[in-house]
C-alpha cells in the first residue's frame, strides 16, 4: 500500500483516501508497478467501473459524499479529472491530513468494507469467477514416476501432449493434494525419483508446476491449479517458482471458496513475475461451484 504519515498535509485525493482495500482491488484486477497518484486514481476508478457492486465502491462514494456533499460525481474513469481538481481546490482552501480525514469519515458514519468472515459481502463473480474449465490434460497423469525415463524424455513426452491441447476453451490441470509442501526442484533428485530410487511426491509436483510455467505461454488458455493444500503452500510454490521462471495467469480451483485476502496474496505473487505485463487483466480467476461466493475484502 502507498505509505504516508497520517499527520502530513495531503495534496491530492489519492494521498487523502488511499488504503489497503483500494490497493487490494487493484492487485486482484491486475494492476501493479509504480504509478503516479493520479494514475492510481484512474486505475482504481477503472476497477470500480467493472465491479460496481464491490464493497470498495460503496465505501468510496460515501467518502466522497462526506468530503463534498451529495452532488459530488461518483468515482468513475469519466470523473477522475473532476474529482482530482475538486479535491485540489478543497485542500488548498482547507488543508487536511489523513488523520483528520479519517475523523471526518467517522463523524459521517462512513463504514469501511466488511472484514472477511461469515456473512461478509461477496466480491462480484463477474470479473474473477469463471465456469468450470474444460480440461484437456491432467498433468499429474502424464507418465507418473517411477517410469524409468530421464527428465528430458519425460519433458518431451509431456510437451507433445501439451501441444495437442486442441482449442482455446480447453486447458491443462495440475492438482496439489492436501499434504503438499513445495520443494525446490533439482534435476538430479528429479532423475532419481523418476527411476524410483528416491520417491518424493512433493518434489515431483513442484517440478510439474515449474514445467507448466515454462510451457504456459504456448497454451491456448490459462492453466488450472486445483488445490486442497493451504493457501500458504500455494503462495510458497509461486514465490519459489518465480525465482526461475515467469508465472502464468491462472485459474485457481481451491477445495473451498477462498477469502478475498487469499486471492489477493496469489495475485501479489504472480503480478511481479508475469510476462508480458498486462495491466487490468486479473492474474487469478477463481472457479467457484454453483452457489458459492468469494468472501469480501478487508478494508
Amino acid at each position: 500500500m502507498r505509505e504516508m504519515s497520517p499527520d502530513v498535509v495531503c495534496t491530492n485525493l489519492t494521498e487523502l483516501w488511499w488504503d489497503a482495500g483500494k490497493q487490494a482491488l487493484l492487485t486482484v484486477c491486475g494492476y501493479a508497478g509504480e504509478r503516479s497518484d493520479y494514475g492510481l486514481l484512474r486505475e482504481f476508478c477503472a476497477c470500480l467501473e467493472r465491479l460496481p457492486d464491490a464493497p470498495q465502491a460503496a465505501h468510496s462514494r460515501a467518502q466522497l459524499r462526506a468530503l463534498f456533499g451529495d452532488r459530488v460525481p461518483p468515482p468513475a474513469p469519466a470523473h477522475c479529472r473532476e474529482l482530482w481538481q475538486l479535491t485540489a481546490r478543497a485542500l488548498a482552501a482547507h488543508p487536511c491530513t489523513r488523520r483528520q480525514a479519517s475523523r471526518l469519515w467517522e463523524a459521517a458514519a462512513v463504514c469501511p468494507p466488511p472484514a472477511p468472515g461469515p456473512g461478509a459481502a461477496a466480491l462480484p463473480r463477474g470479473l474473477l469467477a469463471v465456469p468450470a474449465p474444460s480440461v484437456a490434460l491432467r498433468l499429474n497423469d502424464v507418465c507418473p514416476p517411477p517410469n524409468g525415463r530421464s527428465w528430458p524424455e519425460w519433458a518431451e513426452l509431456a510437451g507433445d501432449l501439451l501441444a495437442r491441447t486442441p482449442v482455446p476453451s480447453q486447458t491443462v490441470l495440475l492438482e496439489l493434494p492436501a499434504g503438499f509442501r513445495p520443494r525446490r526442484p533439482d534435476l538430479y533428485r528429479v532423475g532419481r525419483l523418476l527411476t524410483g530410487e528416491a520417491p518424493d511426491g512433493n518434489l515431483w509436483l513442484s517440478q510439474l508446476f515449474l514445467f507448466l510455467c515454462r510451457r504456459a505461454a504456448a497454451l491456448p488458455s490459462r492453466p488450472v491449479l486445483r488445490t486442497a493444500c493451504p493457501t500458504d503452500m500455494v503462495c510458497d510454490l509461486l514465490t519459489m517458482t518465480a525465482r526461475v521462471a515467469p508465472l502464468p495467469d491462472l485459474v485457481w480451483m481451491p477445495v473451498s471458496p477462498p477469502a478475498f485476502p487469499e486471492l489477493c496474496r496469489l495475485a501479489e505473487c504472480i503480478l511481479p513475475s508475469r510476462l508480458p505485463a498486462r495491466p487490468g487483466i486479473p492474474p487469478v480467476l477463481v472457479y467457484l461451484p454453483k452457489g458459492k461466493t468469494l468472501e469480501g475484502p478487508a478494508s
